[in-house]
């Protein structure tokens, strides 16, 4: 089929969202700089609507890594 064709704009370098556009992270650069965004941690905690600079967003294999981001709505 044609599950590529309609293509949104705020979609950035194809990465996966699932449906809630939660996106699976595994540590690196911040992947969204300047922008709010919502943040689940290794620990099951999430957090929504802080500027992205607030984290780390590198892994530690700590509790709180961050394991998938999405922009705040």
């Amino acid at each position: 089929g044609a599950a590529g064709a309609q293509g949104e704009a705020g979609q950035q370098e194809a990465k996966k969202a699932d449906a809630d556009d939660w996106i699976k992270w595994e540590g690196g650069e911040c992947p969204a700089p300047g922008a709010g965004v919502d943040v689940k941690f290794r620990v099951g905690l999430c957090y929504y609507g802080a500027p992205s600079s607030h984290y780390d967003w590198d892994h530690h294999s700590d509790p709180a890594d961050i394991v998938a981001y999405r922009l705040s709505r």
